[in-house]
Formats: structure tokens, C-alpha cells, sequence
């Protein structure tokens, strides 16, 4: 039978429904019956399924009243006032519904059941206007377009979504009814529809009547016939504006969050300047002095010292300028990201260019084990390196707090199927009791200014590269924070 012949054609004969009546009662909230006229169900879609307690696939062919005691009494007529029954539940049970019916195509029924709440006292009745205005509500925005974008149907709750009458809306372009700034992008959207692709999902703002400004996803369907060409598109919405600004706060929040994390990585290597830059200030002075003192005591001087001492000198300036440039790179790039290849040895490289002296004057070993040849890793570079630096910083943090007479801070990388990097120190190692809320930003137990953003800084920039973050006592005592990413594979 071709699709769009008629449905009833014969009792007890399951003939499918044509794709875009399907198409548009499956996405239904509502549990929704169509029945023949020999009193056969047609069609139940996945909520009535779930009323009835069965797979929708176990609807068709089934007698209405083997459901629906009084379903007979109902065909072919047009019932909006809701009449209570008890539906049959596919196991036996019984579940108390408001049953109302209207003439549906093709010569069927269709009968909307909608549960009713057992309540003794005060349960409002159909005769309740209050009742009618409940059960009448329906939360799924249904329309029907043609290609052009000429509205051919709209439910009641479209209606009363956009504060217009069915008569204002039909022939009218539903585009005109999306905020301008989102019409292109839905334009682009709906255009990808094919007999290959038929669905495709839509989310636009919506002016609203009240002068508000709403969220709606659509789900839109299309219809072809037979030589693939679109006829038309139908849609089931719902409003997500409060999970729109869900994800609003949530952005806000994480902004705040990275604002912070800027604090405390600056903060880190604005201490690892101060040690980087001294050192080779020291050295200059140092140098400086000598080769005054070859100038002043030597007759006659002894120029190939000098030129050493000036060599040496010219490295030194080197080092600050390399330091420099390296900070302007983590501001610039902490405003600008990028997605690119990294090699996590040469981010261990930059973070210890900045740390290293740090590290050891405060008394603390610094070993470094790095595989050769590592895989990159896909991912911002200038954050990775910020990873680096909060896991050092951390391990430094700890060792400070026990007065060990040997300390050591031991990194390691290497890879198998993921990419890993490892930052061990001998400290006093995690309490088990707290463990668990040492990821949570702001919590702290290490004295003085710490703002307890180190482990949650690294925790989000790992999760965001697809990585994976673990705590772990180090054998023999101390702490060991390892952090695995994905191998990156080549364009």
C-alpha cells in the first residue's frame, strides 16, 4: 500500500501510518491513541506505551475496549470534555485517566488520556473550570510549514506561546516570529533536511508578548514525496529558556573561575620571576665586578678575560630577555588560546624556566625523568604549562610545611596509549580525610596566602583536554598528582 492511502482500510489490518502523522505524534508528552473504525488501535505512540505498560510496537492491532472499557462508545465522535476511566494496563493493573476524543484522519479516532491524580478531597472535577484548564494545557508547541516557511497548523499551546490566534498565524512565516539575529541560523539549519537526513533540531530565541525575550528547540521533521522533494515540515517544541540561562550562569561562574586561575598562575610565576631574574642579575653583578677589577689592578689589562667576562655577561642578558618574552607569550596567549599539537616535554621545559631557581632556594631536589621521543598531545599550550606550574608550586607548598633534611620534588613523563605527566614530591601526602575536597576551588590547608585554586585549576584544564587527573600517596611517603591526556592524532 502506498503511504498515504487510507489507514482503515480493512479490520484488524495494520496498516502503517504515513511517516509525517508518525512523525508528528511520536515526540507527543501526552499519551495519544488512534483506533479504526472496527474498534482496532492503529497507532499508540512511546508515552501511551508507557501509560499502558508496553512497548508502543504492542498497541497496534489490540480491541480499544481491552484498554479502554467505554473506547467503543467513543469512535467517531468529538469529545472535548474529559470523561474519567480506568485504563488496562498491559499486566493487569489499572490506572485511573481523562479520556477525550476527536474525529482523526483517515477515518480514525484519536483519544488523548491524560492520568488523573487520586485525591479523596478537593480533587478538582471535570466540571471545574480549573480542571478544564489544566488538563486542557499541553506543553509541546506543534506547527506544520510549508518550504517557504508559510505556517499550515498550529496546536493551541503554540497559540497561546506566542500570544496569537490560529487564525493570525496560519499563512503567516514562522521565521518572522524568531528574534532577527537567530533567523539565518535557522534558515542554515532547516536547509540540511534530506530523505537521507529528515530531522534536524532548531534553538532560537523568541520574542515574547509579555516584551521578554524566551528559548525554544524545535524538532523538525521533513516531509518528501516521491522524487525526494521537500512538501513540507512539521515541528515539536518545547521552551528551554530556563536551561538557557542555566547555561548562562554556569559560563558566568566559569569565568569566574578562570579569572581567578589567571590570579593564581600569575601569582605563581611572578614569585618564579623574582628568583629567575635575580639569578642572573647576580651573576652580571658579579661579572661586572671582576672585569672592573682586571681593568683597575691589570697593566696592561688582560683583554681575552674581558672579552670572557663580557660574553658571559651578553648570555646572562640573554636569560632576562628569554624570561621576558616567555611572560609576554603566558599574557598574550592567557587572552588569545588556541587548540594546537604540544609536546608536553618542551611545557615541562618553559614551566621549569620559570621555577627551577625557586625550587631550589627553598632548599628543595628537583628530578626530572623525561621520555624520549614523547607524542604530542592536543590542547592550549600556555594552560597545559599553567598545569605545570600549579602542580610544582603545590608540591613546593607541601615541602614547605615539614622540615625534612632531604626534599625533592621528582617530574616524569612518558606515554603508552595516553600521554602522562607526573609530579612527585616526599611531603607529608594527602589526608585521607580530605582528600576527596582538595579539588574543590578555595579550599586550602596550607597557611599564609595560598587561595586553594592550585588542584582545581589543573583538575578543569585537564578535564577540558580530555584528560584524566589522579591523587595517590608516593611509595615511601608524600604525594604523587598524575595527569594523562590523549595521544593527539596528525591532520
Amino acid at each position: 500500500m502506498k503511504e498515504g492511502t487510507t489507514i482503515a482500510a480493512q479490520a484488524g489490518e495494520r496498516v502503517p501510518l504515513p511517516s509525517w502523522l508518525r512523525g508528528l505524534l511520536d515526540p507527543l508528552s501526552e499519551p495519544v491513541l488512534l483506533v479504526g473504525a472496527d474498534g482496532r488501535i492503529r497507532y499508540g505512540n512511546p508515552s501511551a506505551g508507557r501509560l499502558l505498560g508496553c512497548s508502543p510496537e504492542a498497541l497496534p492491532g489490540l480491541a480499544v475496549g481491552a484498554v479502554l472499557p467505554d473506547g467503543e462508545a467513543l469512535l467517531g465522535r468529538r469529545q472535548e470534555d474529559p470523561s474519567d476511566t480506568d485504563a488496562v494496563r498491559r499486566d493487569g493493573g489499572r490506572i485511573r485517566v481523562a479520556v477525550t476524543a476527536r474525529p482523526g484522519p483517515e477515518g480514525l479516532t484519536q483519544l488523548l488520556l491524560r492520568p488523573v491524580a487520586e485525591a479523596p478531597e478537593g480533587r478538582l472535577r471535570e466540571s471545574d473550570p480549573r480542571y478544564r484548564a489544566v488538563v486542557e494545557d499541553q506543553t509541546d508547541l506543534i506547527r506544520r510549514f510549508t518550504p517557504d516557511g508559510r505556517l499550515t497548523f498550529v496546536n493551541p499551546a503554540f497559540c497561546r506561546y506566542f500570544g496569537r490566534s490560529e487564525e493570525e498565524l496560519l499563512g503567516s512565516d514562522f521565521i518572522r516570529l524568531i528574534h532577527p539575529e537567530d533567523r539565518e541560523v535557522v534558515h542554515r539549519q532547516l536547509a540540511v533536511l534530506s530523505p537521507e537526513n529528515p530531522t534536524t533540531v532548531t534553538e532560537a530565541r523568541i520574542p515574547r508578548p509579555d516584551g521578554g525575550v524566551g528559548w525554544v528547540q524545535f524538532v523538525n521533521r521533513g516531509i518528501f514525496d516521491a522524487e525526494g522533494r521537500l512538501v513540507e515540515c512539521q515541528s515539536v517544541g518545547r521552551d528551554i529558556t530556563a536551561q538557557k540561562e542555566a547555561e548562562a550562569r554556569i559560563a558566568e561562574a566559569r569565568e569566574a573561575v578562570n579569572r581567578a586561575a589567571r590570579v593564581t598562575t600569575l601569582a605563581i610565576i611572578g614569585g618564579g620571576i623574582v628568583h629567575e631574574i635575580n639569578q642572573p642579575l647576580n651573576a652580571i653583578r658579579v661579572l661586572a665586578e671582576t672585569g672592573l677589577c682586571l681593568l683597575v689592578q691589570a697593566d696592561p689589562p688582560q683583554a681575552d678575560e674581558i672579552v670572557a667576562i663580557l660574553s658571559r655577561i651578553s648570555r646572562q642578558v640573554d636569560r632576562i630577555d628569554s624570561i621576558v618574552n616567555h611572560l609576554r607569550d603566558v599574557l598574550k596567549n592567557s587572552r588569545n588560546q588556541r587548540y594546537e599539537y604540544c609536546d608536553l616535554n618542551e611545557v615541562v621545559e618553559r614551566a621549569l624556566l620559570l621555577m627551577d631557581n625557586r625550587i631550589q632556594a627553598h632548599g628543595i631536589r628537583l628530578r626530572l625523568e623525561k621520555a624520549d621521543q614523547l607524542p604530542k598531545v592536543f590542547g592550549y599550550s600556555v594552560n597545559l604549562e599553567e598545569v605545570v606550574l600549579n602542580l610544582l608550586n603545590n608540591a613546593m607548598q607541601a615541602l614547605d610545611e615539614v622540615d625534612w633534611p632531604h626534599k625533592e620534588i621528582a617530574v616524569r613523563t612518558w606515554a603508552d596509549d595516553r600521554v602522562y605527566l607526573e609530579v612527585a614530591d616526599n611531603g607529608p601526602g594527602f589526608d585521607p580525610a580530605i582528600r576527596e575536597r582538595v579539588l574543590e576551588p578555595f579550599f586550602t590547608t596550607k597557611s599564609g596566602s595560598s587561595l586553594g585554586m592550585g588542584l582545581p585549576i589543573v583538575k578543569a584544564i585537564v578535564e577540558n583536554a580530555d584528560g584524566r587527573l589522579e591523587l595517590a600517596d608516593a611509595h615511601g611517603g608524600g604525594a604523587v598528582v598524575r595527569v594523562s591526556l590523549p595521544i593527539a592524532t596528525p591532520p
